[in-house]
Parts: structure tokens; sequence; C-alpha cells
């Protein structure tokens, strides 16, 4: 595996440790109350995050990606 993927592994591992918990904190209070606005919002919420998260870092990895190709490219 290629060094560069290595912040992007670890995102969606912190990623999915941070929503995973929040998802069933948001159904257990939805089984609790029987409030469907409410989990509908949280887990919009929730899937809002998780995707600018991954997707921030994905542009982060392609950013470094191009910069180490440019950076290979011998000097005219």
């Amino acid at each position: 595996m290629d060094w560069t993927l290595w912040p992007f592994v670890i995102i969606v591992v912190l990623t999915g440790l941070l929503l995973i918990p929040n998802g069933l904190y948001a159904f257990r209070r939805f089984l609790a109350e029987r409030n469907l606005m409410w989990l509908a919002v949280y887990l919009i919420f929730l899937f809002a995050l998780g995707f600018l998260l991954v997707h921030v870092t994905r542009r982060t990895v392609e950013i470094v990606q191009a910069s180490k190709e440019l950076l290979a490219q011998p000097d005219v």
C-alpha cells in the first residue's frame, strides 16, 4: 500500500468510530421517543458529516499525489 493512502484509511476508520456510536444513539433515542423527524434530521447530519470528512480527505490525498508527481518530474 502506498504511503499516501494511509491518511485516507485513518480518516475513514476515525469517521466510522465517530458515526457508528452516534447512529446507534439516534436509533435508541428514536425507540424511546418515537420521534421520526428527530431521527431523520440526526441521521442526515451524520451522513453529511461523514461525507464531508471523507470527501475532504480524498481531495487532500489527490492534491498530495499530484504535487508528488509534479515534484518528481525532471526540470526543463
